[in-house]
């Protein structure tokens, strides 16, 4: 898998504020990224202008949040990253760690590649998708009773919530596109369309050590598409990632609430056990957290699904669909 660098484009209260922009932000559909950011210039730039608050390394700060974390980087589009390291109208939407914007738009491009090509591109996971949206969910308290039932243990606040990306393919032959939450924006955005769910976790291995595991669900049965672990400066787990893969194909979404579920690929001895047990930790969390974006998803389009009932015209409709 590659990251995002060479693409066209939870935790502290300043990653969420990071996140909320992206979100909420103004999103210029008109405007393709006109070129690759140079990572090696970008990180010149970047221990230049940023290191002192976000670290070296961008490992974060007690000040800044990390900038290693997927969930994090995915959630901001070129445009946002543009208005945060450049400036908007006025200079309103720039960074506040910044004392003045990058007066050579060239350069901030380079830092934006820079800091892509930490993470896993949600769009690796997908080919085919054109559109995604991002927003934290959390479980309920009946998902936490399921999850106890499932793993034999109370799972705590931080481990019921994450940020959950959903994928389109739209049809509409541009490059992947981050659609703000926005009620109309979101209507255009078909069940039928969706393509899988990423979400980004922090994992403890096994043997020791936490990482970053990007988990990839098809959209029918939650099961497992893809896993991929980087470590904390974005630095792939190649030994981690040969085990992983064998998982694909692995989970089901009514395995959440099933007495000691467990997702098993047998052979490998203890490492890979151990590594069972783990993800499926991991994985009914993710699960939970994504039926929890589906509830969401199921209140805003019950209009649809009447019409789909209903109206057989329904494929000519959606392939009509003009996003810009």
């Amino acid at each position: 898998m590659k990251t995002q660098a060479a693409r066209c484009g939870g935790g502290s209260g300043a990653l969420l504020a990071l996140v909320g922009a992206a979100l909420c932000g103004a999103i210029l559909y008109g405007s393709d990224r006109p070129l690759d950011g140079d990572p090696v210039h970008g990180r010149v730039l970047y221990l230049e202008r940023c290191a002192s608050c976000h670290g070296k390394e961008a490992q974060g700060s007690g000040k800044a949040p990390r900038l290693t974390e997927g969930g994090l980087v995915n959630s901001l589009s070129d445009e946002i990253f543009l208005e945060m390291l450049v400036g908007g109208a006025g200079g309103k939407k720039l960074h506040p760690g910044l004392q003045k914007g990058f007066a050579n738009t060239l350069d901030a491009w380079d830092v934006i590649g820079y800091l892509r090509g930490h993470v896993p591109y949600v769009g690796d996971m997908f080919p085919a998708a054109d559109r995604y949206i991002v927003k934290q969910y959390g479980i309920d308290k009946n998902a936490k009773e399921r999850l106890a039932k499932s793993l034999g243990r109370d799972v705590s606040e931080a481990e019921a919530k994450a940020l959950v990306f959903t994928l389109f393919n739209t049809k509409s032959g541009q490059p992947l596109r981050l659609v703000p939450q926005d009620p109309r924006r979101l209507d255009e955005l078909k069940r039928p369309m969706k393509t899988g769910y990423v979400v980004f976790m922090p994992f403890e291995k096994p043997a020791g050590g936490k990482v970053q595991l990007a988990i990839a669900l098809e959209p029918a049965f939650l099961r497992i598409v893809s896993l991929y672990a980087v470590d904390a400066k974005g630095a792939e787990e190649r030994d981690l990632n040969k085990l992983l893969s064998r998982f694909r194909d692995k989970g089901d979404r009514k395995l959440s609430g099933t007495a000691k579920a467990l997702l098993a690929v047998g052979g490998g001895g203890k490492d890979v056990k151990a590594l069972e047990k783990s993800l499926t930790d991991i994985y009914l969390r993710a699960l939970e957290i994504v039926t929890s974006y589906e509830s969401e998803e199921r209140e805003r389009s019950w209009a649809d699904e009447d019409v789909q009932l209903t109206d057989p015209s329904k494929d000519e409709v959606e392939s009509n669909i003009d996003i810009k």
